[in-house]
C-alpha cells in the first residue's frame, strides 16, 4: 500500500488558526504559536484519517427527544453548530440547545404536514400555526445567538464583529438599560442609547442653556430661602445664583419680584495703622 504524500493546504491553515485565535482556551498564545498548530493538527488529521475524533460535549441534547432519529439528528445539528462557531458563556449554549431542539421539531411538523396532506390533500390548520409560531422562536434565537451561516462563522469573521451583531440584538430588547457587565473582564460598561426610543420633554432645569428652577426662583423672590440655600438646592455656588439672575430677562424678574435679590457688597479690611 503506497503511502499518500501530505501537501499543506494554506487555505485550510488559515480557516485553522483564525479559529483557534477566536478560542478563550488559546487567548495568550501569540499568532506564531497559533500557526504552528494550525498546520500541526491538520497534518496528524490527515496522516491519522481513523484515528477516534475528540469527543464533543452536545450539552444533552439527545436527552430532549424520545425517537432515536430526532435524537441522532439533534446530536448532528449540536456538532454542526460548536464546529462553525464558538460559543462564550453558558447562556449562550443554553440558547443553542433550545434552538437545535426547535429545528428539530420543526422538521418533526413538516413531516406530521406533509402526512396530513397525503392522506386527506387538506393542511391541519393547528399544525401549520404552531410550525409558523415555532419558525418564529427559530429566528429569535438565532438573532440573539447572532448567527448567520454566511456571515459570523468564527473562521470568517472576529470575534468582536459576532459581539457586535449580538449586542444589536440586545440592545432592539433593552432600550432602558445603560450598562452591563463586560463579558471579557466582568468590569460595568456603559452601553449606547436609542434615542429614538425616548420622549422629548421640556427640561426642567435648564432654560437657554442656564440652570434656573422656577419654583425656587419664586421663593427666591419672597423671601422663602437666600441665595445661598438656592445655591445648596441646586449644587452650585451662590456666586452663580447672582450671575444667573443677572441674565434673566425683566419680565420673569418682575414676575418672581426679583428685583430686591442683589450681591452683598464684600467688604475689605485695611491692614493700615494711624500714625496719629
Amino acid at each position: 500500500m503506497i503511502e499518500q504524500e501530505y501537501v499543506q493546504d494554506n487555505e485550510a491553515v488559515e480557516v485553522r488558526f483564525k479559529k483557534y485565535r477566536n478560542m478563550l482556551p488559546f487567548k495568550n498564545k501569540s499568532d506564531e504559536e497559533l500557526m504552528e498548530m494550525a498546520r500541526r493538527k491538520l497534518k496528524e488529521e490527515f496522516l491519522n484519517p481513523t484515528e477516534k475524533a475528540e469527543k464533543v460535549d452536545t450539552f444533552g441534547v439527545e436527552d430532549m427527544f424520545t425517537d432515536s432519529s430526532e435524537k441522532t439528528m439533534g446530536v448532528s445539528k449540536m456538532k454542526d453548530y460548536l464546529k462553525e462557531y464558538q460559543l462564550e458563556s453558558p447562556a449562550e449554549k443554553m440558547l443553542l440547545k433550545q434552538l437545535v431542539y426547535s429545528e428539530v421539531i420543526q422538521a418533526r411538523l413538516q413531516r406530521e404536514l406533509n402526512d396530513s396532506h397525503n392522506k386527506s390533500s387538506v393542511v391541519s390548520d393547528k399544525i401549520l400555526k404552531t410550525a409558523h409560531a415555532n419558525l418564529e422562536q427559530i429566528s429569535n434565537l438565532v438573532e440573539k445567538l447572532g448567527i448567520n451561516k454566511s456571515k459570523n462563522k468564527v473562521g470568517d469573521k472576529s470575534a468582536l464583529e459576532i459581539m457586535q451583531k449580538k449586542f444589536e440584538k440586545w440592545r432592539e430588547n433593552n432600550q432602558l438599560s445603560r450598562t452591563r457587565a463586560c463579558p471579557h473582564c466582568g468590569k460595568s460598561i456603559l452601553w449606547k442609547m436609542r434615542t429614538d426610543k425616548w420622549e422629548l420633554l421640556k427640561h426642567p432645569f435648564i432654560q437657554d442653556r442656564i440652570l434656573i428652577n422656577d419654583t425656587l426662583l419664586g421663593m427666591l423672590g419672597d423671601n422663602r430661602i437666600t441665595a445661598k440655600e438656592y445655591a445648596d438646592i441646586m449644587g452650585t455656588s451662590e456666586d452663580y445664583i447672582y450671575w444667573m439672575l443677572s441674565k434673566l430677562t425683566n419680565e420673569k424678574k418682575n414676575h418672581y419680584k426679583l428685583y430686591n435679590v442683589k450681591k452683598p457688597d464684600v467688604k475689605v479690611e485695611s491692614n493700615d495703622t494711624d500714625d496719629n
